[in-house]
């Protein structure tokens, strides 16, 4: 007798999707891949866990232009003080290998081409071989390794009559390391086979990088904002992942899970997969919301009752506010003295704290949580447990 398995919880989060698993996102796409025929380069900035890497994976998966190569880099890792060079030629192996068929192959070349260093390979995590260099000393600012690294893509798009795209994430990192962005703008901006799109998520540092006049990167690239998904069209990917597996849901109880996640990428996702198992065990239609948010509460608890206690209680009273009123004029005399939030230099104080410690973000005038899931503990563990 055959067994038939029981199907997989159709929901992913925590890493990039695609294919099936990515949603909408459509102008965005268009935007990006009319940019890539072009040759144009862009900044994108969205909170974190909006999806930008999985955007910019996605737009690359949809790319079909058989004379335009992708190339992903993280410059996270830089932040931690692996070196920026070594982290670029890791980012542009699978480059690399999409040009010469194998990486062994194309080892001959790169060492025609690189002056400052030896290319070789090695393995990463996975087994995967990667690029990496020897034969050269980390030197500071003196060094030619970075420059050198940063022409490769250049180069080898010349050689196989080619253009290049090189996506830069997690790019506000730069800024961390003096003197880096003006050596990446002296090298980037004289190349003409290669475009790039560098994408963050810390607003403000990014916003510096780009739009200030005195950094090297001011009117270097399009800018991109990528925004929140509508409503609609993330009840419609619920609906339709729900019953490609089989399972029920309605579109209201749908439609309370995006509205419960804020219309977050990440946490629809999560709040999704959390609702898709309570409803394959059998809940009955009035008890998936409530238990969702049941089990959401009461796995997060001990993380946000660990932040929350040590908040000054200006900020906790504006946690509270917002997570039941919203966060539209927090420094009216009606907002503040409605829920005693105090001074005005008191609210603004508080906000800029939260916003420093990634609770809050100000969009469109309101101030929002970034984490829906945390605004919801807030909800149900602070204020209606009073």
């Amino acid at each position: 007798m055959t067994q038939t398995l029981s199907p997989a919880n159709p929901f992913l989060f925590g890493k990039p999707v695609g294919g099936v698993n990515f949603c909408n996102r459509s102008t965005e796409l268009a935007t990006l891949r009319e940019l890539y025929m072009s040759a144009n380069s862009a900044w994108l900035y969205s909170p974190r866990r909006y999806g930008k890497t999985s955007l910019i994976k996605e737009s690359f998966a949809q790319l079909d232009a058989p004379n335009i190569h992708t190339a992903y880099v993280d410059f996270l890792p830089i932040s931690a003080g692996q070196d920026v060079a070594e982290v670029y030629m890791r980012g542009i192996s699978p480059l690399v290998n999409t040009l010469f068929g194998n990486l062994t192959q194309a080892l001959k070349e790169l060492k025609q081409l690189a002056t400052s260093f030896v290319p070789a390979l090695t393995v990463d995590e996975d087994g995967k071989p990667v690029l990496t260099m020897t034969g050269h000393a980390r030197v500071g600012d003196a060094s030619p390794v970075l420059e050198d690294v940063l022409q490769l893509p250049e180069k080898l798009a010349q050689k196989r009559k080619q253009r290049v795209v090189v996506a830069i994430d997690e790019f506000q990192e730069v800024a961390s390391i003096r003197g880096l962005e003006a050596r990446l703008r002296s090298v980037m901006q004289h190349q003409q086979h290669v475009s790039y799109i560098m994408a963050g998520s810390r607003a403000s540092l990014l916003k510096t990088i780009f739009t200030s006049p005195e950094r090297p990167f001011y009117q270097f690239a399009h800018h991109i904002p990528i925004d929140k998904i509508d409503i609609q069209e993330l009840v419609r990917y619920i609906c339709g992942r729900f019953e490609y597996t089989h399972v029920d849901i309605a579109d209201e109880h749908a439609r309370q899970i995006v509205l419960l996640a804020d219309c977050h990428p990440h946490f629809v996702q999560y709040f999704a997969s959390i609702a898709w198992q309570i409803a394959k065990n059998g809940a009955l239609d009035e008890e998936l919301i409530p238990l969702l948010t049941e089990q959401v509460v009461t796995s997060m608890d001990p993380g946000f009752r660990m932040f929350y206690d040590d908040l000054a209680m200006s900020q906790r009273r504006i946690l509270a506010h917002i997570a039941v009123n919203g966060g539209e004029e927090m420094l009216s005399e009606r907002v503040r003295a409605g829920s005693r939030l105090g001074s005005a230099a008191t609210v603004q104080t508080a906000l800029a704290a939260l916003e420093k410690k990634e609770s809050l973000v100000r969009q469109n005038n309101e101030w929002k949580y970034i984490n829906p899931a945390f605004a919801l503990w807030v909800r149900h563990q602070i204020v209606y447990a009073m």
